[in-house]
């Protein structure tokens, strides 16, 4: 039996990560986050999130298509905004 196990990482903006996260999804330690955010925003820092995804194989390759599709288009970081 073969296992394919494929994780997308996401690194970026903390509104925009946040806003990306399943609600239907128990999220442990994103309260802790939002202080650390708002303290570190009171200092003047900038910051980034980083977030990840286990795909399953047939998401994997929905992602691979929607992707090489989107690249092939003038208008390409459009709709590579909406994949990730």
């Amino acid at each position: 039996m073969k296992f394919l196990v494929s994780i997308y990482f996401y690194l970026g903006a903390d509104n925009i990560i946040k806003s990306r996260l399943n609600n239907d999804v128990h999220q442990p330690f994103l309260n802790d986050i939002n202080i650390k955010l708002d303290e570190f925003s009171k200092r003047g820092f900038r910051t980034l999130l980083l977030a990840f995804k286990v795909l399953e194989e047939s998401e994997l390759e929905d992602f691979n298509r929607a992707y090489k599709a989107a690249y092939e288009k003038p208008d390409r970081e459009k709709l590579l905004g909406f994949l990730f």
